[in-house]
């Protein structure tokens, strides 16, 4: 494909140049402009497309018709098309370049080797490529879920509440705090791995349809969750606390950079890879901050929820550098803040008191970070200021990053990104493509192929 576009300039000013693009397998060349191009004249430059991430971006340029390209270790470009139309050629026709999709893969390329976890969405298997032997995690969800939309979603809704009864008296419920469900839960996860590139983030690989289920295929994360690990240690070293949340929060830089808002961090999501670096995986309750306004769907897990989801206040990005609060606390502590049998008075507190730690747990650097992630006002919120991504993620690098005792001083972010820096702690793990004392050896998948 090749065409005119607006690209974002890289000076102080930002201006935006048209420009004449075309694209060619995984990259994209531009030159001055098409007779340039014509004469075979030197182009202008080449934006290479491995390991790129595409996104619109019409929030973050505030003009219409743009979209950007996102790489882990590369400034961002964005451009801006013509109009609808032509936004819409493009990103379709870079999509099939930065697609990892191959043509025509399905169950039968697939043994099964044993099962990681089952719920009420279907399960999780252990599977191993025939043609390659390389060994992947299988997230199978059963389309009857997906079918009963109406059903399912208010059941689940209605679960939901009646498991959340020490929200009385804290928040207003009404028919908005349905939306995401299970059937935009499982639409979501794939939406959102389908653009994710980046080492802390769990790849989706392949997504394929049977009969009866939709197949996610992604990346085999074998050194356990956060979660585990917390129980088993009673609570981690500050410097195990402060390597899993830097990671962490450039993994929230990327997704908020696509404007991605990721909803649910918690221990269970935060997996460790066999080396100890994280991987977030759970994307159903992701969303996407394309459209103009806060979200106002009641998501999240427990005390990860920030204020203004527990209060339905609307919420942005502010809302997982919260979770990233009590994330932080509980891997310190071995808790989240103010824990309690009686989960109403603990929101409460978490809600109207000052943050407390033990007197012999974390660094006052580590405190001060943590309660700068707790402030119930997302604006006053360290990541808030809107958390745009010069004011949001970029804002805990300088601040805490800087000297004076700061709990990031001494990270080196691109050393940290390029998985340079060792992990505090590496997981025991089982060779990957174990089948964990299956017998029998490899399994045939016993679905039904579309």
């Amino acid at each position: 494909m090749m065409g005119y576009l607006s690209k974002q300039g890289k000076n102080l000013m930002n201006r935006w140049q048209q420009r004449f693009f075309v694209l060619s397998h995984d990259r994209l060349d531009y030159w001055l402009d098409e007779k340039a191009y014509l004469e075979c004249r030197e182009r202008k430059g080449m934006i290479d497309l491995a390991g790129c991430s595409l996104a619109t971006a019409e929030q973050h340029t505030i003009r219409p018709n743009t979209f950007g390209i996102f790489h882990v270790s590369r400034r961002d470009v964005f451009f801006e098309a013509p109009n609808q139309k032509m936004l819409m050629d493009w990103i379709e026709q870079m999509e099939k370049v930065l697609k990892v999709q191959e043509k025509g893969i399905s169950i039968r390329d697939f043994d099964i080797l044993d099962t990681v976890g089952e719920g009420g969405y279907g399960k999780v298997v252990q599977v191993r490529r025939k043609d390659t032997g390389k060994v992947y995690a299988m997230k199978i969800i059963h389309k009857d879920v997906l079918r009963r939309k109406d059903e399912v979603v208010r059941d689940t809704f209605n679960r939901e509440l009646s498991e959340r009864k020490h929200l009385a008296g804290l928040i207003n419920v009404d028919k908005a705090a349905y939306k995401h469900w299970l059937v935009r839960a499982a639409k979501a996860e794939r939406r959102v791995l389908e653009v994710v590139n980046h080492p802390f983030i769990v790849k989706l690989h392949f997504a394929f349809k049977t009969h009866e289920q939709l197949c996610l295929v992604m990346d085999l994360i074998t050194g356990g969750d956060l979660y585990t690990h917390i129980a088993a240690a009673r609570r981690l070293s500050e410097e195990r606390a402060r390597f899993y949340a830097a990671e962490i929060v450039l993994a929230l830089e990327y997704l908020h950079a696509m404007d991605i808002i990721y909803r649910d961090l918690k221990p269970e999501n935060v997996l460790l890879d066999g080396w100890g670096h994280v991987r977030l995986t759970d994307f159903g309750h992701s969303k996407d901050e394309h459209s103009k306004g806060p979200s106002f769907s009641m998501v999240g897990s427990a005390y990860y929820m920030s204020p203004e989801i527990l209060l339905n206040k609307g919420h942005g990005k502010e809302a997982d550098w919260w979770s990233l609060g009590v994330l932080a606390y509980e891997m310190m502590v071995g808790t989240p803040p103010f824990y309690s049998d009686n989960t109403k008075e603990a929101y409460h507190r978490l809600l109207t008191e000052p943050i407390e730690f033990p007197d012999d747990l974390a660094s006052p650097a580590a405190r001060d970070f943590v309660r700068a992630l707790l402030m119930v006002d997302p604006k006053a919120r360290l990541g808030g200021a809107a958390a745009t991504r010069a004011g949001g993620t970029k804002q805990i690098r300088r601040k805490w990053a800087a000297g004076g005792g700061g709990w990031f001083s001494g990270i080196d972010w691109d050393r940290l990104l390029s998985m340079e820096v060792e992990p505090p702690f590496r997981p025991k793990v089982k060779v990957p493509g174990d089948a964990g004392g299956a017998s029998g050896g490899p399994k045939t998948p016993r679905l039904a192929d579309a």
